[in-house]
């Protein structure tokens, strides 16, 4: 927001050069480049805010009377209103413009990160290791606490083998969902279906040979549920898991 002040600052004083210097006609258009300018480096909030401190420093310091808020000329309010108007209408476009490009290079981002990712396990041997490197990968994407179940030799029941930050137990309910999880191969757990109590949302690992293992996920904070990107994000890395395991 201070940045935005400082833009439409700069914008009064370029106008002033223009009116005084070359009686430039068009003053109010360049106080639609501080709205460009907030939209573009800050988003859609700054960008509102940009537009009614612009329209308002053109009404006080260019439209008669000057320096007063009063609109004499019923011509000028006109004015001042579609300016208003334009401004937030190109920071909508612009602000829509930029979270585009911000989800573009995010999604870039992860599936460099998923490439990387994929090359590392190829280049791992030991079955520890893997688990390891997994539960660091998804913790550090997702920003939550991960454990990688896989069955035990003798019971074939889901134990844990692998944690970050380090775990080695489960409580009831997680445990149940775990379980639950592995004897039906579908999500269970936190939002989800089946036994939504528990604190982490359990995901079955499953190959084209069958299941292998399961994976928890609890987030870390204040965040309770995954978006549609994380939920997809997820499903892939657990995908690559379960063909390295």
């Amino acid at each position: 927001y201070g940045w935005s002040a400082l833009a439409v600052v700069a914008a009064v004083a370029v106008a002033e050069i223009l009116d005084v210097g070359i009686g430039f006609d068009s003053l109010s258009m360049i106080f639609l480049m501080p709205v460009l300018y907030s939209a573009v480096s800050f988003g859609l909030r700054p960008a509102l805010a940009t537009s009614f401190l612009g329209v308002m420093a053109y009404n006080f310091f260019f439209i008669a009377p000057r320096y007063t808020f009063t609109v004499a000329n019923p011509d000028n309010v006109l004015a001042l209103a579609v300016l208003f108007v334009v401004a937030v209408i190109a920071s909508n476009l612009t602000a829509r413009i930029r979270l585009q490009a911000d989800i573009a290079a995010a999604r870039a981002r992860i599936a460099s990160e998923l490439y990387t990712f994929t090359g590392k396990l190829a280049g791992i041997a030991r079955l520890d290791d893997i688990l390891w490197a997994s539960c660091f990968q998804i913790a550090t994407m997702l920003k939550g606490h991960v454990v990688l179940l896989l069955p035990d030799a003798v019971t074939r029941r889901p134990v844990i083998r692998a944690g970050y930050p380090p775990e080695d137990e489960l409580d009831a309910q997680d445990l149940a969902a775990a379980t639950w999880c592995w004897d039906n191969a579908k999500p269970a757990g936190h939002n989800s279906d089946t036994l939504p109590g528990a604190k982490r949302l359990f995901l079955p690992m499953r190959t084209g040979q069958g299941l292998v293992g399961v994976a928890g996920l609890q987030l870390s904070g204040e965040r309770q549920v995954l978006t549609p990107d994380e939920r997809r994000l997820l499903d892939a890395l657990v995908d690559q898991i379960a063909l390295a395991v």
